[in-house]
């Protein structure tokens, strides 16, 4: 400040602007009714922050770095916060969160046990868009979501079965529903004539609600298809079970030994009477066999009868009355026919034993080949017995042979099959099955030469092949070597006269060709020199030798030079070395000089050229 008088006085202070707090947040979407944790994130240290306050749009407040926030529905949210730092700045942000919609999944459906440990679940659900479903299965397995759901188990214990649904927004939901599973035994059962062990029992279930009584005694039940047998350890009026029920109605009280008790009815049924129609008793082995069943039932009805074929007690065949196409095994066939009531579940069975005959066992390869080359069959075994009386190859492309080999070109490319029948001395016939081989086509080597005569002194040759999948390809010559896998290459050469290439092929099948192709290129482009008229000797290693230009060899070539007095003072017979300027061991000064140039081109034809060049020791 100054005064009227012109006296000054001075007066300084140091004003601090603050650095306003950053509001920036932190959070992620959850699925309804998660909570959201939302945490504030500031470009200052929070020791310096003193105020954080969160303004919800649902009405609610909170305050501090992090809060847990709890909404009552569904839907987009938005949160205000003020934040006021220690030196009293302020600052304001807004932040937006969602909860999600989530997911609500349930499924019905019906089980229903086919034995006493083989059960069948049929499950529906309702599909949601937008949404992924997977059934977990009782032993943890993820299986596909798809509904309806059936799936088969096999258990004799508790079992569970879970749907799984996923949002795009992974929000998830689960619905589980478990069956106990153990013994059952049905209100009323129908049993068979005989409990000795030969028949085939209804299954037998076991439930929950059993009304106490106190007559007999049940330790365990056992039946099966395969192993039936009486109900084991009942007793009746301190009596064991009698050999088999007799044929009627009867009154079962049971009393399991976990102390649930019930009574039920069994109706024991006469069991049906069955026969193999056959009087064959020795076939071919392998064969296939033809058999018909015949059966009477207790009510005359026949149609009820379901037949039951076993081999060797191995495979089944329910085909009715009558069963074709059977297999005849390598040993003796033994063949049971059990005939089984559907109504009553009561079963007869009869067994018949065919003898086999020894049938021939043949394998055989046709060799694919490539087109062109000889197809040849070969036999590599016949086993029992060994003596063939015929031979019958049956091609695709409808050629037959009747000889045990045989070879042939096909006319055609592709995939062909055979079959081989054979016929031993015994009659037994033998087949191979239905077997392919293939006749692979050949690649085509064929290939293109572009020539580009625009280069000075040179020509620039193309080569073009067109490659099939998986082709190899082998380029060779005498003017670039050999060259693999290269469909399409360029090459600079200053060679003349004929030049050939050769081109090889061989295609995915191991197929092959080739081809060689030749061209002649002139010389006359080829046989031109290029002669500067200055150079520089100054060790600038640009320019510093005076000698002529050619891309290729001269023959008797020299280059010879004169100073102004006609004196020799260099000469030179490699065309790769030039002159340097030096003469007896000194640079010679700035002029001119004569030079004379002679060879042959590659052709034979001679030059001869002679003139000036001038020497510079400064490019300037």
């Amino acid at each position: 400040t100054t005064s009227k008088y012109g006296c000054i006085d001075t007066f300084s202070k140091w004003v601090v602007v603050l650095d306003t707090p950053k509001v920036n947040f932190q959070y992620t979407n959850k699925c309804f009714p998660e909570d959201i944790e939302l945490e504030f994130l500031s470009n200052k240290r929070n020791s310096y922050l003193k105020n954080i306050n969160w303004d919800f749009s649902d009405g609610t407040t909170s305050s501090g770095f992090s809060v847990v926030k709890s909404v009552l529905n569904p839907g987009n949210y938005l949160a205000k916060v003020s934040v006021i730092d220690s030196m009293g700045c302020t600052s304001v942000g807004t932040v937006y969160f969602k909860s999600f919609k989530n997911l609500k999944v349930s499924f019905t459906g019906n089980v229903s046990y086919l034995t006493v440990d083989k059960v069948v679940v049929d499950f529906q659900y309702v599909k949601e868009d937008s949404v992924t479903y997977w059934w977990q299965s009782p032993n943890g397995t993820l299986l596909n979501g798809k509904t309806p759901f059936k799936d088969t188990l096999t258990t004799k214990s508790k079992f569970c079965y879970t749907l799984i649904g996923t949002t795009v927004n992974n929000c998830s939901d689960t619905s589980t529903k478990c069956y106990n599973k153990g013994l059952y035994i049905d209100p009323i059962s129908s049993w068979c004539y005989g409990a000795t062990g030969k028949n085939i029992y209804p299954y037998i279930k076991i439930e929950n609600s059993i009304a106490a009584d106190t007559n007999c005694t049940l330790n365990l039940i056992a039946t099966t298809n395969d192993s039936v047998k009486p109900l084991l350890g009942m007793k009746f009026n301190n009596g064991t079970i009698p050999p088999y029920f007799p044929c009627g109605s009867h009154k079962i009280k049971l009393i399991l030994k976990d102390g649930r008790t019930d009574s039920f009815n069994i109706i024991i049924n006469c069991n049906p009477k069955v026969k193999i129609n056959t009087t064959d008793t020795q076939m071919c082995k392998n064969a296939k066999l033809l058999f018909n069943g015949i059966a009477s039932s207790q009510n005359n009805d026949t149609s009820q009868i379901n037949f039951i074929w076993k081999f060797n007690n191995q495979t089944n065949y329910v085909n009715g009355s009558t069963v074709s196409n059977i297999p005849l095994g390598p040993a003796d066939t033994l063949i049971k026919l059990i005939g089984l009531d559907k109504i009553s579940q009561c079963i007869d069975s009869v067994t018949f034993r065919i003898k086999s005959i020894d049938t021939p066992s043949i394998s055989s390869k046709v060799n694919s080949v490539c087109f062109g080359e000889i197809s040849d069959s070969y036999v590599t075994g016949v086993t029992s017995p060994s003596s063939i009386n015929s031979w019958l190859w049956e091609i695709s492309d409808g050629s037959k042979f009747n000889t045990k080999d045989w070879n042939q070109i096909f006319t055609n490319p592709g995939k062909y099959s055979y079959n081989l029948t054979v016929v031993s001395t015994n009659g037994c016939i033998a087949k191979n099955p239905s077997t392919f081989f293939e006749v692979y086509p050949l690649p085509i080597a064929d290939f293109s030469i572009t020539i580009d005569s625009s280069l000075y002194n040179q020509y620039s040759i193309e080569l073009n092949y067109i490659p099939t999948l998986n082709d190899n390809i082998y380029w060779s010559s005498d003017v670039f070597g050999n060259i693999k896998n290269q469909n399409k290459f360029r090459f600079n050469t200053n060679r003349v006269g004929d030049l050939c290439y050769k081109l090889n092929v061989i295609n995915q099948y191991k197929c092959n060709d080739s081809v060689v192709k030749c061209h002649t290129l002139e010389s006359k482009q080829l046989e031109e020199i290029y002669i500067p008229n200055t150079f520089t000797p100054n060790n600038s290693e640009l320019n510093d030798e005076f000698k002529p230009f050619v891309s290729h060899k001269l023959g008797k070539y020299k280059l010879k030079i004169y100073n102004k007095w006609g004196e020799l003072i260099f000469v030179s017979e490699n065309q790769e070395n030039g002159w340097n300027g030096i003469y007896m061991d000194k640079l010679v000064p700035d002029g001119s000089y004569i030079f004379t140039i002679s060879g042959r081109y590659p052709s034979g034809k001679a030059f001869h050229e002679k003139g000036v060049v001038q020497l510079f020791k400064s490019e300037n």
